[in-house]
């Protein structure tokens, strides 16, 4: 079975500051790229940097308010160390749904598939879902309470020395 998951939470705002918050590059910077290109905006490439790396992300479709729909190539996404001998050449997908949620407030999920199946994905995926779940919650705290919950870069995992086997 191919890797796919999906992360989520509730945020008390409405849905238009919400997916705002993701559209626009100068929150975003501020959630998990520090350098972002562009705003997602269909059809246009844009360049996600943390300073470690940088990869490009494809805005497949954007639907106001509803739903942002995003491809990459996986050796693109992938930490430098990993990317030596990286010869995977397939597309993966993100997507990010906003609904209204039932007590009010923003339903915000992120579902991530496309992976293959062989190891280097589907560690990679793990690690992504981890990336996406704390960016949900680092939106989430900013929107709602004001506060930056954001990881230093040196408080991230080796994952060359978790993937090394």
């Amino acid at each position: 079975m191919n890797p796919t998951y999906a992360v989520y939470t509730h945020i008390d705002r409405p849905i238009d500051q919400v997916f705002n918050a993701v559209v626009d590059r100068t929150v975003f910077e501020k959630l998990i790229f520090p350098s972002c290109s562009g705003d997602l905006v269909e059809g246009e490439t844009v360049t996600w940097d943390n300073g470690e790396w940088a990869c490009d992300v494809h805005v497949d479709k954007v639907i106001l308010n509803e739903k942002i729909e995003i491809s990459f190539k996986p050796s693109d996404f992938a930490i430098p160390a990993l990317r030596q001998g990286d010869k995977r050449d397939y597309v993966a997908k993100i997507v990010f749904l906003f609904e209204p949620a039932d007590v009010g407030g923003t339903l915000i999920t992120l579902c991530e598939y496309g992976w293959e199946t062989d190891r280097r994905s589907v560690l990679q995926s793990y690690g992504q879902c981890g990336g996406w779940q704390e960016m949900l919650m680092c939106l989430k705290a900013q929107m709602v309470f004001g506060v930056d919950l954001r990881s230093p870069r040196t408080a991230r995992p080796n994952y060359e020395k978790l993937w090394s086997n």
